[in-house]
Formats: C-alpha cells, structure tokens, sequence
C-alpha cells in the first residue's frame, strides 16, 4: 500500500471495523486500521468518540465509498 491513505470510516468497535474490512479486501481493496491496537489493549482508552480509522490507498478511495454505499454501511 503506497504513503497516500486517507480515511475513509470511523468505528468504535473492531468488532465492526473487521466486517466491513474483510468485505472490502474480498473486493480487492486493501485496507490499513489506525488506532485498533490501544483501543483492543485497553478499554480505558475507549471514549465516546470513534477510535479506529479505516484507510485505503487514496486511489481505491471512490470504489470503496461506492462498495460502502451500495452495502449500506454509509449513505
């Protein structure tokens, strides 16, 4: 995956992170989650606001969205 990700989705849980990952790889986008680690390691870390980022290569940025979209995970 090239330096050029940016941020497509927010979760507060990986739980919900690792569905929409898995369906977007299967798709042939790969997928890079900020910020899982501290979140899974300690709760503590968990507030209100959303804690795991998922990026994609900038260039994969619009068929994801659209996959998103299509899947309604985002209007």
């Amino acid at each position: 995956m090239s330096e050029d990700l940016i941020t497509i989705l927010t979760f507060d849980q990986q739980s919900e992170a690792l569905v929409v990952i898995s369906r977007l790889e299967e798709a042939g986008i790969s997928v890079l989650i900020q910020d899982s680690t501290m979140l899974g390691l300690n709760p503590i870390f968990s507030s209100g606001s959303p804690k795991i980022k998922l990026q994609v290569n900038a260039q994969d940025g619009p068929k994801a969205l659209e996959l998103l979209k299509s899947w309604g995970v985002i209007e």
